[in-house]
C-alpha cells in the first residue's frame, strides 16, 4: 500500500502514539522508530518509543533526550494508547514480551517491509519492495508533515544506510538514492555514519578469526556455515554484538551463494542463525522453514535443540533448494 492518506488521517485523530520495534532492534527498526516519534512530537503528540531491550551500544545515538523511551518488563504500568504503531515487525512475534501492550491500544498500526502473511494491525502498511522500514517513514512524514527536520532525517538516513548493507546490497534502488540525496543535500557530509558501522573492536576481529578458523564448506563450497558458542566470545572477549555482520563477511567469501551464521542465544539449548544470500537462495523461505523470516537476501530464526540437528535440517533444505536451480 502506497497511499499514505489514511495513515495520516489515523495519526491526526491519535493526541497518544507509541510506537514499537521488533526485539534485537537494529539501526532500521530504532530509526524509523525514533524519527517518526520526533516528527510526532513536534506535531503536539504525546509520544513513546517501547523497547523489549537496552540497544547496541553504536546504536545509542539513533535514540533522542526529547523522546520518552521505555524498555518494556511485562506487568510494568503503562497508560493506554490512542494508537500503537509497530515499525519494521514483519509479524507480532517480534515485538517479543510487548505484544500485549501493542494491542491494548485504542488503534493499531503496522508499517513493515517484510515478507510477512501477518497483517496485525488494524491498519497495515506493508511492502516488500522498500529498502527498508525508513523508506516508508520518509514518504509517510513528507506527507504528514511536509519538511521533515535534521534530526528525523539523520536517523532516516542511517536506517536506509544499515539495510541496505551501506547501499551494497541489491536493494539499493532509485528511490535509496533519491531520498539519501534529498538528506544529504539537507545535512551535508554524513561520512561519519559509516565510520559507525565500519569500526570494529578488537573482540570482533578475535571473534571473526574464530568463525573463519571454524566455518565449513558445502555444495561444491557454495554455502559455508560457521557456529560460535558462548565460549568463543569469552575466548575472543567479545560481545553478542560484535557478531552483527559475521554472516554478511562469510557470504563474501569468492564462490559462495549462501552463508549460515549460528550462534548460542541466551536462553537454554537457544541458536540464533543468520542467513545471508547473493543470488540463488532466498533466504527467507527457508528461514520461514524454521518460524523465522526476513527477506530474499538476509534473513533469521531464532530454534531450540540441539545444533547438529538443526545443522542437518538446515543444510538439506539448502540442498534441495540449490539443486532445483
Amino acid at each position: 500500500m502506497n497511499s499514505w492518506s489514511k495513515a495520516v488521517e489515523v495519526i491526526n485523530k491519535a493526541r497518544s502514539i507509541s510506537i514499537f520495534t521488533h526485539y534485537d532492534a537494529d539501526g532500521d527498526a530504532l530509526g524509523s522508530a525514533f524519527a517518526l516519534a520526533i516528527e510526532l512530537k513536534r506535531l503536539g503528540k504525546e509520544t513513546c518509543v517501547f523497547l523489549d531491550e537496552e540497544m547496541q551500544k553504536k546504536l545509542v545515538f539513533l535514540s533522542s533526550k526529547g523522546i520518552d523511551t521505555v524498555v518494556y518488563e511485562v506487568g510494568m504500568e503503562t497508560r493506554r494508547f490512542d494508537l500503537s504503531i509497530a515499525v519494521d515487525s514483519g509479524d507480532m512475534k517480534r515485538l517479543g514480551k510487548r505484544a500485549e501492550l501493542f494491542k491494548s491500544a485504542a488503534v493499531t498500526m503496522k508499517i513493515d517491509h517484510h515478507i510477512s502473511k501477518d497483517d496485525f494491525g488494524d491498519y497495515n502498511f506493508v511492502d516488500t519492495k522498500w529498502a527498508a522500514t525508513c523508506v516508508a517513514i520518509w514518504e509517510l512524514l513528507t506527507e504528514l508533515v511536509g519538511e521533515i527536520s535534521d534530526e528525523a532525517a539523520i536517523r532516516i538516513y542511517t536506517g536506509i544506510y544499515t539495510d541496505t548493507g551501506g547501499f551494497k546490497h541489491s536493494n539499493t534502488d532509485e528511490r535509496v538514492h533519491l531520498i539519501t540525496a534529498k538528506i544529504l543535500s539537507k545535512l551535508g557530509d554524513l561520512s561519519y555514519i559509516s565510520r559507525i558501522f565500519q569500526e570494529k573492536s578488537k573482540g570482533m576481529i578475535k571473534l571473526y578469526n574464530i568463525a573463519v578458523s571454524k566455518m565449513e564448506f558445502f555444495f561444491n563450497e557454495r554455502v559455508v556455515y560457521a557456529y560460535l558458542a558462548k565460549e568463543d566470545f569469552e575466548k575472543a572477549g567479545a560481545i553478542m554484538e560484535d557478531s552483527e555482520g559475521l554472516a554478511t563477511y562469510l557470504r563474501e567469501i569468492e564462490g559462495v551463494d549462501t552463508s549460515v551464521f549460528i550462534r548460542q542465544g541466551d536462553k537454554e539449548d537457544e541458536l540464533k542463525a543468520s542467513l545471508r544470500s547473493n543470488e540463488i537462495v532466498d533466504v527467507a523461505e527457508i528461514a520461514a522453514s524454521f518460524n523465522g523470516g526476513g527477506h530474499k537476501r538476509a534473513a533469521g530464526f531464532t530454534y531450540y535443540g540441539d545444533e547438529q540437528s538443526m545443522k542437518k535440517m538446515l543444510l538439506e533444505r539448502l540442498g534441495r533448494t540449490l539443486n532445483d536451480t
